[in-house]
């Protein structure tokens, strides 16, 4: 890498491509950047592992509670709707984290070794969770209008007809 650094200090990638060079600062940012995107991703997985946990905690005490009745349809249904809401979770989130470890683990590497298909292809992982994730908010706003406007037609018919 040092053979590589002009005397002002820029970082220069190889390649033929758009970006090059990098500035100290910016190669320091983004691998700094890059650091605390690993302590994200080490509680994204914290989080996906707890959540399994906590509803099977959530079911057994529903079960306890429905100790005496005739509850199996009731805890099947449970059960059901849970697995369903974690494997829906795990659509929604997975491919933003897995895109999001991709850029905290071959940028840095890219810029040490002065790798420029790497660089690229980590910044392009940073660039797809964050175009996911704006379009993901974008719909759940949208879902939540839509509840609202859903909520309000529904108040207005049962006040009309009252």
């Amino acid at each position: 890498m040092n053979e590589d650094i002009l005397d002002d200090g820029v970082v220069h990638l190889g390649g033929d491509e758009n970006i090059q060079a990098l500035d100290p600062t910016t190669a320091t940012t983004i691998i700094e950047t890059a650091k605390w995107g690993k302590y994200y991703l080490i509680l994204a997985a914290i989080g996906l592992v707890l959540q399994p946990i906590m509803q099977y905690f959530n079911m057994r005490k529903i079960q306890a509670d429905l100790e005496g009745v005739n509850s199996e349809y009731l805890l099947g249904v449970q059960l059901g709707s849970q697995i369903f809401t974690y494997m829906l979770i795990i659509a929604l989130f997975g491919y933003p984290i897995y895109r999001f470890y991709e850029f905290t683990t071959k940028t840095p590497g890219a810029i040490e070794d002065q790798n420029h298909a790497g660089f690229v292809q980590g910044i392009l992982g940073l660039k797809s969770t964050f175009k996911y994730l704006g379009i993901l908010t974008f719909v759940i706003i949208g879902l939540y209008v839509m509840l609202i406007v859903i909520g309000l037609a529904a108040a207005l018919i049962i006040g009309v007809n009252q």
